[in-house]
């Protein structure tokens, strides 16, 4: 819980870096509370229905939809310092939200071929970024900067290895 209240107090930082548990248990967090509010949505009856594609009934709760706006920023920012600590620009970000609006177009343009490819291109970028976020962080500082660890940490399972101190 701790590591979910330090990224709610880090509302919208989106510099410095997050560590792998930073990032992960933010995330649990996420899921856990949204499982929680999906099912008291559902008991207080506080949801509506929308028709997806091909006609599939979406039961969608009012008190979830909250909580997820409330998040975003959060969560986004979170998502940023993570790949600060994986050497990498938060710009990265954009590879998997910028063609979502080529996803809209192409819909409501009745190109569903376009629909399929962009939608393929969103997932391999999701999967990297997946890929990204599972990968252990750069030790020591970096350009983004200093290890969420702090200096010289070692993990438990590496105490003979030498740390690269720079």
């Amino acid at each position: 819980m701790k590591y979910y209240l330090d990224v709610l107090k880090k509302y919208a930082v989106f510099t410095g870096r997050a560590s792998r548990q930073e990032f992960w248990m933010f995330f649990l967090f996420n899921m856990i509370i949204g499982i929680i509010l999906s099912i008291v949505d559902n008991v207080a009856g506080s949801t509506y229905t929308y028709y997806a594609s091909m006609g599939v009934p979406v039961r969608v709760g009012y008190i979830q939809n909250f909580y997820s706006l409330l998040v975003f920023i959060p969560n986004l920012s979170v998502s940023v310092r993570r790949l600060h600590d994986v050497n990498k620009s938060g710009h990265l970000l954009w590879l998997v939200f910028a063609p979502l609006v080529l996803l809209f177009w192409s819909f409501f343009a009745g190109a569903y071929m376009a629909m399929v490819l962009l939608a393929l291109v969103m997932l391999g970028f999701a999967i990297w970024l997946l890929v990204l976020n599972c990968t252990e962080g750069t030790r020591g500082p970096n350009k983004y900067g200093e290890d969420p660890y702090g200096p010289g940490f070692k993990f438990s399972f590496e105490e003979d290895a030498p740390v690269d101190e720079q």
